[in-house]
């Protein structure tokens, strides 16, 4: 389906409520869904299971006051703040429900769309296919016809890169990868995006969210990365590739002499940019 535009969103929610809904709900269902209908469904839907927040916005048969203020099924006013609870609670409620939904509709697609589109997750906007295949280890041919299933669905962007519809989708599916599972497939990740052409912060921004140890070649681009965001002005980022390069390396290691003078180096610049 389409994305919803606010208004689109706006008409949904209403529609769905029965009433008018307060701008902060509305608001908050657009930036938890990306309008993406079927995730406002969804979140409508969870919303209306949990009779606090539900009552605030009427979604369990209350209504709103004339004035604004919400009153619940029962009849009894839920206070002015009635709409913010409601919002507070679709935007805790979002990432969890969209991550689910989107994990079921893909598994609707294809029983291995779900290790494709986490692997998408992980990769961001470096989601070239044949590391999509590589990293969800589904045969290259299938990824591509998954892929394409994922972008009619509203799932995937069909922008060349292949990256989600909205950045909320991926931050709800890579945050619903278990830790330990997320972690490793930074690690791969790092280890298959040199071999397509990778910028070194591209690689480092990986094995960043990995264990140490774990990704092959990583005091290898957190060199290069280090040495490029130095060259760019971004003494931050060099200290912050060096630091983790630090930690890779045992404290035998002779390449430790040089990654600490450079850190140092860094960290006067970060302190005295001038």
């Amino acid at each position: 389906p389409a994305l919803l535009s606010e208004d689109g969103t706006a008409a949904l929610v209403e529609s769905r409520l029965g009433h008018a809904a307060p701008a902060a709900v509305r608001q908050a269902c657009r930036k938890a869904t990306g309008g993406n209908p079927l995730l406002i469904e969804e979140v409508l839907s969870e919303l209306r299971a949990g009779s606090d927040a539900g009552a605030a916005v009427g979604v369990d048969g209350g209504a709103l006051g004339v004035d604004g203020v919400a009153v619940g099924a029962d009849g009894a006013a839920a206070g002015p703040d009635g709409a913010a609870v409601a919002a507070d609670s679709i935007a805790a409620i979002g990432p969890r429900r969209i991550a689910d939904t989107v994990l079921k509709r893909t598994r609707g697609l294809d029983p291995q769309a779900p290790d494709v589109v986490r692997a998408v997750a992980v990769l961001g906007d470096a989601a070239d296919l044949g590391v999509v295949a590589a990293l969800s280890e589904v045969e290259r041919e299938r990824t591509i016809a998954i892929v394409d299933l994922l972008v009619a669905a509203a799932i995937l962007d069909p922008g060349g890169r292949r990256p989600f519809v909205h950045p909320v989708f991926r931050t709800a599916v890579h945050e619903a990868i278990p830790p330990a599972a997320r972690a490793a497939a930074h690690a791969r990740a790092a280890d298959l995006l040199p071999a397509q052409g990778s910028d070194a912060e591209e690689v480092a921004a990986h094995v960043l969210l990995c264990e140490p140890g774990t990704a092959a070649h990583a005091v290898a681009a957190l060199d290069s990365a280090a040495r490029t965001a130095a060259e760019r002005g971004a003494p931050e980022s060099a200290v912050t590739y060096l630091r983790r390069a630090l930690v890779e390396l045992p404290a035998e290691d002779p390449r430790r002499a040089d990654l600490l003078c450079r850190l140092g180096r860094a960290e006067i610049v970060l302190r005295d940019p001038d």
